[in-house]
């Protein structure tokens, strides 16, 4: 009977052995992980799903992208239009993505921008310039309504340039009245 309970102590202890070393690996695992900058929950509860969404579709949006210059545009002014930060954001450069993003915290939290009234009813691309090797200007024209009626025209010149193999927005230069429309 002694024979049997050592062989049981044994085998406890080596469990307990066994179980304190995958710890001892997770614990260090989750260690590295939050030193490269990247971070495991432990606990499913401790996760913000609107949090990881909204990074992981931001970062998806570093992986897309428009084929053309008027491409580039046109998301751009459609984000005007439907006062879509997203659709705005989509269609920038990193460099602009990122100040972007930061100003939208105070500007437009929840990413709508613009207001009810008076609302972007239509967008023309005007014209389509040259510049230098890899980057176009577009120039725009935007028509503002109200429920009365016109509210002005307004346009915007975005300098295009070619990152990561799409076009995208690198700068913006718009009349002041298109601003809340933007998020800037």
């Amino acid at each position: 009977m002694r024979m049997v309970a050592t062989a049981r102590a044994k085998r406890f202890l080596c469990g307990a052995l066994i179980v304190c070393a995958l710890a001892c690996l997770l614990l260090l695992g989750l260690l590295l992980l939050n030193k490269s900058g990247k971070t495991l929950p432990v606990f499913y509860g401790q996760v913000n799903i609107y949090q990881t969404r909204s990074e992981l579709l931001m970062e998806a949006m570093r992986r897309v992208g428009a084929c053309t210059p008027e491409d580039a545009a046109k998301t751009w002014a459609d984000g005007l239009k439907a006062r879509s930060a997203a659709l705005q954001y989509a269609a920038m450069n990193d460099m602009l993505k990122e100040e972007y993003a930061k100003r939208l915290e105070t500007t437009a939290p929840n990413w709508v921008t613009g207001v009810s009234s008076p609302w972007v009813e239509s967008y023309t691309l005007v014209k389509l310039n040259e510049g230098s090797v890899g980057s176009k200007t577009a120039e725009l024209a935007f028509t503002l309504a109200t429920s009365t009626g016109p509210a002005g025209k307004y346009s915007a010149s975005l300098l295009l340039a070619v990152e990561n193999g799409f076009w995208r927005v690198a700068g913006i230069s718009m009349d002041e009245a298109l601003y809340p429309y933007t998020g800037f």
